[in-house]
């Protein structure tokens, strides 16, 4: 009977926040924000981190993210929602993570890159295949253009122009969380389709992020 009346608060609950009533939002805020903030912390989560996976989490359960139906509307009230919200909260940072590995392995690739004096005479001693680099050339262009136009921008103003999440996140009306994470997915799947596409056009090349980086003169100028 419990059981039946936590189902019965929580659809309730969900229900009003969903319709926008700012105190069902502020209890919804208040009875489980510091619980999964816990549960954030308690796998690592620094204290600025949980605040922003739960900024994240408030805004996608609420009004969705990028086009996307609220979450809420997943809802259903066949399990109590503290742990259902608790779930997402984890799959979100164990998801932030990832990316953050992806990102940090192409940053030290990169600088790595940048060190090197071989990559940078590359071309002229004679170490660069010039088919080698008109298949990257090609696998670039192509994951370039299979990116989310609002992607690119956002790549485009962060790499390119030097702004930062928070001044791009002024710039879509959006949390800088969200900024965030479309960085990471695109960088990730432009990462995905150029080895892909390279891997396509000829099975017997083995090259690694760092190699892909070492044949494009310049990654951004196929941006423009």
């Amino acid at each position: 009977m419990g059981e039946q009346l936590d189902e019965i608060r929580d659809i309730n609950l969900v229900q009003r926040c969903l319709e926008g009533d700012t105190e069902s939002i502020l209890e919804l805020q208040r009875i489980n924000g510091p619980y999964l903030r816990a549960v954030l912390t308690r796998r690592g989560a620094s204290e600025s981190e949980a605040d922003e996976i739960l900024a994240a989490i408030w805004a996608d359960c609420l009004a969705g993210d990028t086009g996307r139906v609220p979450l809420f509307h997943r809802f259903d009230g066949r399990s109590i929602l503290q742990p259902w919200l608790a779930a997402i909260a984890i799959n979100r940072w164990i998801s932030r993570k990832r990316h953050e590995k992806v990102r940090h392995e192409v940053i030290e690739e990169l600088r790595a890159l940048q060190e090197s004096e071989s990559l940078s005479e590359g071309a002229s001693d004679g170490l660069v295949d010039p088919v080698a680099v008109e298949i990257v050339g090609q696998a670039l262009r192509n994951a370039f253009r299979e990116c989310d136009p609002e992607d690119l921008v956002i790549l485009q103003l962060v790499h390119g122009h030097g702004l930062t999440r928070r001044e791009v996140a002024v710039l879509w009306a959006c949390h800088e969380s969200s900024v965030g994470r479309r960085l990471a997915t695109a960088e990730e799947k432009i990462a995905d389709s150029t080895r892909r596409f390279i891997k396509e056009m000829e099975p017997a090349f083995e090259l690694g992020w760092s190699d892909i980086l070492a044949f494009s003169e310049s990654a951004y100028r196929l941006l423009s």
